[in-house]
């Protein structure tokens, strides 16, 4: 005889298989990267990245990959992967009918992992500095744009003044003002101005408790000065102590920026209850995902630069995003559709569930109902999961420091008085020449 529980456990044996194994190789992999370069050793994460992370994890794939070639200094490799990043992450906007309807009887894992709207902006970020380093000015500047557009994009998806919404962000908006800057020309310098003062308010009503960066403070007192003298002498007195060089002397220097990437993006546990079905033997389990912060490094990291007559010009880094806060803040405004989808997904099954006991109740008896119920249970709490993908590699904070200096030849540091850190308090970033009118960005990662 052909009892239901037997047929129950070859029909589903094989997607726990495949399901449980799937989700251990991508989360395992996302493991050993993060150790790679957590170490310093970007190739062994370039390496074990050689391989996807599987069945519906591709942008998370390409997130990943593209960063670790971002962080090696493979501009142009890193650029063709955030760019299919990016295709991918605009695509799955629209979504299967197919992974939807699987998604609600199963879980979230069946679905394509599409991102979050913050990871989507700092694609752009990435993108322009990738640009910068290769000198493509002109692309660097596409992505400030196109990082306009996706704001306005998401902007129009709300209504005016819901204040949980990613669709605006102070870091994004003044990096990408010091991309539209270094374009120089009259427009590119209107833009510039722009992007500062919407980073500027951003920064000024709270944005995640982070204070408006000395460097974003000194670049809008040198546009203003220029475009609007009104505004100028207001944030000149807001701004009293913050020294600031105009335009034009500006233009025969060489600004160098140091973009940190300090710690390691929060990761993903599953937070769950499980609740017996009053008279019944089955149970429901209800599952989300929090988010859980690890160690990031405190202050006191500085950037120097030593000129060919000795002298040494430095500046401390500044906390300008806040992604820890960012993933938080998605994840809060994702959790009660979570809640209501498990619970759907549950009565969904609970309901196909009864129905099957029932018959099976009539045509085999109690004990196998009974045995039916137990297993089904079992089966609800193993395959009800949270979905614990995230961007895992991305760092907890971004950190800016900035120099005005002389056109020449420099030697570049990079050091910490940061009583918590346990590298290297001082790292050599090399030796760099400089133009008159020139911006150049350096990147360093902090763990």
């Amino acid at each position: 005889m052909d009892y239901p529980c037997l047929y129950f456990m070859r029909r589903y044996s094989l997607f726990f298989l495949i399901f449980f194994t799937g989700c251990a190789s991508f989360l395992n992999t996302q493991n050993v990267v993060e150790i790679a370069i957590s170490h310093g050793d970007l190739r062994r994460a370039q390496q074990v990245l050689s391989k996807n992370y599987g069945k519906n994890n591709e942008l998370l794939y390409l997130l990943d990959k593209g960063y670790v070639l971002h962080l090696a200094g493979d501009y142009s490799q890193s650029i063709e992967v955030l760019s299919r990043a990016r295709r991918v992450f605009d695509d799955l906007y629209t979504k299967s009918l197919s992974k939807t309807a699987a998604s609600f009887v199963f879980n979230d894992y069946t679905r394509d992992y599409a991102g979050e709207d913050y990871e989507r902006a700092m694609i752009n970020v990435f993108q322009a500095i990738n640009y910068a380093a290769l000198n493509k000015w002109e692309d660097a500047l596409v992505e400030a744009r196109d990082a306009d557009s996706f704001f306005k994009a998401v902007s129009s998806q709300y209504a005016i003044g819901k204040n949980d919404v990613y669709d605006n962000d102070a870091f994004v908006r003044f990096f990408m003002g010091i991309v539209y800057e270094a374009g120089a020309t009259s427009q590119d310098i209107n833009d510039a101005y722009v992007s500062y003062r919407q980073a500027l308010e951003l920064y000024k009503h709270g944005y995640y408790g982070i204070k408006t960066p000395d460097a974003l403070k000194r670049n809008l007192l040198t546009l203003s000065q220029e475009i609007d003298p009104s505004e100028f002498r207001r944030l000149k007195a807001e701004f009293s102590g913050n020294y600031f060089m105009p335009l034009k002397e500006k233009a025969h220097k060489a600004q160098l920026y140091l973009v940190q990437y300090n710690g390691l993006a929060p990761v993903k546990q599953e937070s769950f209850l499980i609740v017996p079905v009053p008279g019944d033997q089955r149970v429901i389990k209800v599952a989300v995902p929090k988010y859980v912060t690890r160690f990031v490094p405190d202050g006191g990291f500085k950037l120097s630069a030593v000129g060919a007559n000795g002298k040494t010009f430095s500046d401390f880094s500044e906390t300008a995003e806040d992604i820890v806060a960012l993933a938080t803040q998605a994840l809060e405004k994702h959790k009660a559709a979570f809640i209501v989808k498990t619970l759907g997904r549950n009565a969904a099954r609970y309901a196909a569930e009864e129905k099957a006991s029932d018959k099976i109740n009539k045509q085999y008896g109690d004990n196998v109902a009974l045995a039916f119920d137990v297993m089904t249970g079992i089966f609800n709490v193993l395959v009800e999961k949270a979905d614990l993908r995230c961007s895992r590699l991305m760092p907890a904070e971004v950190r800016v420091a900035a120099l005005i200096l002389e056109p020449g030849e420099y030697e570049i540091s990079f050091e910490t008085t940061a009583s918590s850190y346990k590298a290297q308090t001082q790292k050599f970033l090399g030796k760099i020449s400089l133009k008159a009118g020139e911006t150049r960005f350096l990147t360093v990662a902090t763990y």
